[in-house]
């Protein structure tokens, strides 16, 4: 009983640090995914509207890819196979194109190159011209490789 009851007293003090605190103010959108959509949720209003159409794929996976770009890792089914592949989507102007078959990526905008997993070998490739930078980070075994998480604009974990 005297150790509940000392228990109850250690906890005391940090429960009352839980107690509510003013709320920040959201503000800006969040960009998420659903089935073959790229949406978006206004923070202020809390309305989410389709910014994006991606037609006969599903979309597994968005993230940043500069200003109104995102990666999307998605499956497109080509002649009755599901296809991996990486894409890029503008949301402003509604163009599209397809980077690379692969299954994960992540922009590392500080140094414009794309990481990017294949399903059985990681790359970084870099958006500059003038750069050439096309390498190999390892390989793993197919579809080992989990995520890939953005750390930094300079770093990502995998």
């Amino acid at each position: 009983m005297r150790q509940s009851l000392a228990k109850i007293l250690i906890l005391l003090p940090l429960l009352q640090s839980c107690e509510r605190g003013e709320q920040p103010n959201l503000h800006g959108h969040l960009y998420f995914a659903s089935s073959n959509y790229v949406g978006e949720l206004d923070l202020v209003k809390g309305t989410s509207v389709i910014v994006a159409n991606r037609g006969a794929v599903t979309i597994h996976d968005i993230s940043g890819f500069g200003d109104n770009r995102f990666l999307v890792a998605e499956t497109a089914v080509v002649e009755t196979r599901e296809v991996p592949r990486i894409s890029w989507v503008d949301i402003e102007t509604g163009q599209a194109g397809i980077l690379y078959s692969g299954v994960a990526a992540r922009y590392l905008r500080e140094h414009s190159a794309l990481v990017w997993d294949d399903g059985s070998r990681l790359h970084v490739t870099s958006r500059r011209r003038s750069s050439g930078i096309n390498a190999q980070i390892m390989s793993h075994n197919l579809i080992q490789l989990s995520t890939i998480i953005d750390v930094s604009d300079n770093m990502v974990l995998f």
